[in-house]
């Protein structure tokens, strides 16, 4: 086993309480015949256009997962011995359903160690808000800040990010239940997701706050398996979403479709590998034709669909770039 993934198991483990079933799950998941990374969108709904998503550039179905088919899904998870992480957005932005903090309590409960994730624009983030996702059970949050124009120095962003963040945290300190400390963990703002903030309590793990900014220069966007065209000098370097991502991890739409990876927009974008409304979680994971797709993208080999072809990396153009007054973004006419 390599050492990473013995200190991730470990990691897992512990945050379990040492559960031996937990241990099984997370030994099957090290040889990849287990998922370990599980992200389910609970509805298809955003509050924003960004030029550099599917959502802004494609259109697609609105769904809404019920809540008793996710409290299937997070039983049979728990009949599994499920440790690993759970997320609740892909192309959504997750804090627009009301019921995310139902969502996330009811899986906290079922599966212990497992940790808990979203990433958000942060547009509907405030105090009150964070209290609740504490509440839940919420292990982190990343905040994307989506554009910075080329002429804006990232110093002013920073400053001006850190401090709603800053607000928005000691707003929420007096009245978060058990919080013992709030440790600020960057000089300024870590923008690729690393912790930016952790709040500390003395009956449940950490919660971690970090962002990650997307601007004109951010080297790691995708073109989504090719469903935007922004991007410059764009290159494909095989899978973008790195193997272990996509190779470890299960994305599950709205109506239950398990798709190729979080690229994929929707079913309608990609493969479909199953519906785990129709089929247990273990029986689509196990497909034949799943395992293979997944054993060559743990490989660099991304050829066998294409959207896998189409995927590439790149920068978006400033250039093509619009930002009207309210700060919504879209392309330029040409």
């Amino acid at each position: 086993m390599h050492p990473q993934e013995y200190r991730r198991m470990l990691t897992y483990w512990k945050r379990s309480g040492f559960q031996l079933d937990r241990l099984k799950y997370l030994m099957r998941s090290a040889s990849h015949s287990l998922p370990l990374k599980i992200g389910i969108e609970m509805s298809t709904g955003c509050n924003r256009s960004c030029v550099y998503c599917p959502v802004g550039t494609s259109e697609r179905d609105v769904h809404r997962m019920p809540f008793p088919k996710f409290q299937s899904l997070i039983d049979e998870l728990d009949e599994l011995g499920f440790v690993g992480r759970l997320s609740y957005h892909r192309f959504n932005e997750p804090l627009l359903d009301q019921r995310l903090n139902k969502f996330v309590s009811y899986a906290n409960e079922k599966l212990p160690g497992s940790k808990h994730l979203i990433s958000t624009n942060g547009d509907y983030l405030d105090s009150e808000t964070l209290v609740e996702l504490c509440d839940a059970g919420m292990d982190k949050i990343i905040i994307s800040q989506h554009y910075v124009a080329p002429e804006q120095e990232d110093e002013d962003w920073v400053q001006a990010s850190d401090k709603r963040i800053r607000s928005i945290v000691d707003s929420a300190d007096d009245t978060l239940a058990n919080c013992e400390e709030i440790h600020r963990e960057t000089d300024g703002l870590a923008v690729t997701g690393e912790s930016n903030y952790r709040l500390e309590f003395t009956d449940r793990q950490d919660l971690v706050i970090g962002f990650r900014k997307i601007s004109g220069n951010y080297d790691a966007l995708t073109n989504r398996g090719g469903t935007v065209h922004v991007l410059k000098d764009e290159e494909h370097r095989g899978c973008p979403y790195f193997a272990g991502e996509s190779a470890d991890g299960m994305n599950i739409h709205p109506n239950g479709d398990v798709l190729l990876c979080c690229h994929q927009f929707s079913p309608d974008f990609g493969p479909v590998f199953g519906n785990v409304f129709e089929e247990s979680i273990f029986d689509v994971w196990t497909d034949p034709e799943f395992v293979a797709v997944r054993e060559e993208l743990r490989n660099d080999d991304a050829d066998r669909y294409e959207m896998c072809r189409n995927c590439k990396f790149g920068e978006f153009d400033p250039e093509a770039v619009e930002i009207d007054e309210s700060g919504e973004i879209t392309m330029s006419a040409d």
